[in-house]
């Protein structure tokens, strides 16, 4: 079973990964940690761990970390270069298909879209 912190962790890393922490990430990332039961030290200690175990997730549960954290970079507007190659660097550390990393990115960055459903979850399954 992976650390529940690992999955906020890498959360926050490609939140920070622009060097900038905008108020919409940070609330963004309190909600989080408090719908997971954790405290702000928690949230803080989090925010200093090095992700562990995140290979170990199912295939619908990396696309599902993956997006949220798509999602967090795009919470101040935009998703920027240094957020962009974090997110890929995430893709490849989950192992998940090249492909469908940029279709993911894509979807949120040039359509805007905001939530994905459990069919497109599905479809990108079987991609």
């Amino acid at each position: 079973m992976t650390d529940p912190n690992s999955k906020l962790s890498t959360l926050i890393q490609i939140v920070k990964s622009d060097g900038l922490l905008a108020e919409k990430e940070t609330e963004m990332l309190l909600k989080i940690a408090e719908r997971s039961g954790f405290s702000k030290e928690q949230l803080s200690e989090a925010a200093n761990q090095t992700p562990k175990g995140l290979k170990k997730l199912k295939s619908s549960d990396k696309i599902r970390l993956f997006y949220q954290a798509i999602l967090l970079a795009k919470l101040d507007g935009e998703i920027s270069d240094e957020e962009t190659m974090a997110l890929h660097d995430l893709g490849l550390a989950l192992k998940l298909d090249a492909f469908k990393v940029q279709i993911l990115i894509q979807n949120v960055k040039e359509v805007g879209a905001t939530e994905l459903s459990e069919q497109d979850l599905d479809n990108l399954l079987q991609l």
